[in-house]
């Protein structure tokens, strides 16, 4: 079976930076706030900010095989994240949330690695296709990956232009 995995903010879903998004609450009277923007509930209010989906990974989503969302999001984002994918008519067979208090966001490159090692050691993998705006998530995929006997590619995701294009690497 081929599996997709797909990180979500900056790479199959385009936000608000964060700035973009500090600075659009507090005009909006919103109190400053010293909790994480990700861990923020605004950050996916989508009255307040426009969100996009990625035209070029929708179109890789489209493919067979099990779709996986992994997002350093905590896991209690999880209603919002599903309820703004659900206003692109899009769902996830398997959603990865940051659930580790040991780990949280971006800190020690987070442990998206482990998570999805834990989600595929039972599936006959035929080849697995990751893709991360963030080369430490990637660099650590990447390490986990190689301890298995199965077929990947890792994908560096940029938002280059208002178009929504992206570049790949392959890591072999």
């Amino acid at each position: 079976m081929d599996i997709f995995v797909f990180d979500f903010d900056n790479t199959f879903v385009f936000g608000p930076t964060v700035e973009e998004g500090k600075e659009k609450l507090l005009k909006l009277g919103y109190l400053p706030s010293y909790t994480s923007w990700f861990k923020r509930k605004e950050s996916l209010d989508t009255s307040l900010f426009d969100f996009k989906i990625n035209k070029d990974l929708l179109e890789i989503y489209k493919k067979p095989g099990l779709k996986i969302l992994s997002t350093n999001r905590v896991k209690k984002m999880e209603d919002e994240v599903k309820s703004l994918l659900s206003k692109f008519d899009i769902s996830f067979d398997h959603y990865s949330f940051d659930e580790d208090p040991k780990y949280p966001y971006n800190l020690d490159k987070g442990n998206k690695g482990d998570r999805l090692l834990r989600l595929i050691k039972d599936i006959n993998v035929n080849c697995l296709y990751f893709y991360d705006d963030d080369i430490n998530n990637l660099d650590e995929v990447n390490d986990k990956l190689k301890t298995l006997d199965i077929s990947y590619e890792l994908y560096l995701v940029s938002k280059e232009s208002k178009e929504l294009k992206y570049d790949t690497h392959k890591f072999s």
